[in-house]
Order: C-alpha cells, then sequence, then structure tokens
C-alpha cells in the first residue's frame, strides 16, 4: 500500500479578506458525468471566493450525489432523497466536480458549516443488539377480520390403505405395508354390527407399527351376534401430531380372541 501526503494552505474558520461571506448555489440535473467547478476561474470572473462548507439538497435525487473537492480528492455524498450540510478542508487553489443522478441543488459557502446529522449512511452489514426492551414487542398485522393474525392450513398429502374382511374366523391380525420412511396419520379399526365371539367377553386389540406397540385396547363383544346395523364398535386414533415413523416396517392390527361371526376392519393413512 502506497500512501503519500502533502501541506495545504487552508482558510477554514477565517473571514474572507472582503469582510463577508458568500454562498453560490449550483442547481441542475446533475448525471454521471462531473460537473467541474474551478473556482480560481470564478475568482478572476466574480469575486475572490474560496468554499470551505457545502449545502446539498439531494431530495429528488434518484441516486447519491457526491461532491470531489480537489487536490486533496476529499468527497462529500448525499444519499438520494436527503438533505445534509458539511464541512470540507479548503485547500488553496482548490477546484470541484459534481456527479448524481437527477435534479438536485449545491451551495458552495466560504464561513464554517456545521454537520447536520441529518442523513446518517451506515455501511457494510452492521450487527445490531436491542437492549431494551427484551423481549422486543411485536404486534401483527390485522387482516380485514379484525383478528390479530390469520393462519391457512394446508392438508398434507396422505395415502390410504384398506384393510377389510381380513380380521374374521380364524384370523386373528392384518398387515398393511405402507410406503418407507412416511409416517402413520390416523388409523379407524372398526368391528361389524354382528361382531360377537365364542363366549362374551374382553377382546385385546393391538396396534404395532415396526414392531413397536403404539396403541392397546381391551374390547368387549358379546357371545352372540347382535347384528347391529353398521359398526358395533370403532376405534379412530388421530396420530398425526404424534410422529410415528413406519421406518421400512409394517403396520399390524390383531386382536386376542378369534370372532365367531363378523369382522374387524381397518382403514389407515400415511404420509
Amino acid at each position: 500500500m502506497t500512501i503519500s501526503s502533502s501541506v495545504q494552505n487552508a482558510i477554514n474558520y477565517l473571514v474572507p479578506s472582503s469582510g463577508g461571506t458568500h454562498a453560490v448555489p449550483i442547481t441542475g440535473t446533475f448525471s454521471a458525468a462531473p460537473y467541474a467547478i474551478d473556482w480560481r476561474q470564478f475568482s478572476i470572473d466574480e469575486f475572490p471566493f474560496q468554499p470551505q462548507g457545502i449545502f446539498i439538497d439531494n431530495s429528488l435525487g434518484a441516486g447519491p450525489l457526491t461532491v470531489t473537492i480537489q487536490p486533496i480528492n476529499w468527497n462529500v455524498t448525499c444519499p438520494a432523497g436527503a438533505v445534509m450540510q458539511s464541512q470540507f478542508p479548503a485547500p488553496d487553489g482548490q477546484t470541484a466536480s459534481i456527479v448524481g443522478d437527477g435534479q438536485a441543488s449545491v451551495v458552495f459557502v466560504d464561513f464554517p458549516v456545521l454537520p447536520n446529522a441529518g442523513a446518517v449512511q451506515i455501511l457494510g452489514t452492521p450487527n445490531v443488539n436491542i437492549a431494551s426492551p427484551s423481549p422486543l414487542p411485536v404486534t401483527a398485522t390485522v387482516n380485514a377480520s379484525g383478528v390479530p393474525y390469520q393462519t391457512t392450513e394446508v392438508p398434507v398429502l396422505t395415502t390410504a390403505y384398506q384393510s377389510i374382511g381380513v380380521i374374521t374366523g380364524a384370523t386373528v391380525s392384518a398387515t398393511i405395508t405402507p410406503a418407507a420412511n412416511t409416517f402413520l396419520r390416523r388409523l379407524i379399526a372398526t368391528f361389524t354390527g354382528n361382531a360377537a365371539m365364542a363366549a362374551a367377553g374382553l377382546n385385546t386389540l393391538t396396534v404395532t407399527l415396526n414392531a413397536a406397540i403404539v396403541y392397546e385396547e381391551k374390547v368387549f363383544l358379546p357371545a352372540a351376534s347382535a347384528s347391529v346395523i353398521g359398526a358395533a364398535y370403532r376405534i379412530d386414533l388421530d396420530m398425526s401430531k404424534l410422529g410415528l415413523a413406519v421406518g421400512v416396517g409394517d403396520l399390524v392390527v390383531a386382536i386376542g380372541t378369534a370372532l365367531s361371526t363378523g369382522e374387524l376392519d381397518l382403514n389407515a393413512y400415511f404420509a
């Protein structure tokens, strides 16, 4: 890295020899092509003038406006849509150039200018820590119904599997093989209206998923068919929030005692 320096005579905070201060406004539509100003020539044509401060109105500009002071290559930049004022080193024999993007006004003055902090531009990506309040209060946007927030539930795409008329007579279990690495969302087990056992009593219903028991219940069944129209007993298990993974296994539903009449029907849903 090469760094150079030189000594420049400056007139900051000095009242001009003419006994008064001056302001030279420059207004127009600025672009990427620099607008050059030679204050030495200006002093010959008008009056002695060595600016040391600047006022910028870039409120109508579409991009930043930059004033470069030479021969020290000092830049004063006003962001788009902003108004600012700034002081700069005022070397003898100075010139200036202005680049911008749109309509703007620039006023050079030969008196001290105090920065007004009206425009703040943060360079790079800052890290900000909010000390108070903690936690930071957040108000959600109110929708048309006046509710503080509104959510839309998107249905999960599921696949249905059935095992109908399998658990009946001497058969006491049924196996369903869903797609691998899915989750059991819902299981409906229905004893038909004519379901019965040789002797009335409790019949143990067991649900096994990937070789692990996930549900077990005792169901009372009569000794003779009740001839009930529809279902005699239905178990509806919503497992959508349990995260019961199939892996590469099966779903097995079994009863402890064979049915003398009727059957146990299954409907399972995986996603």
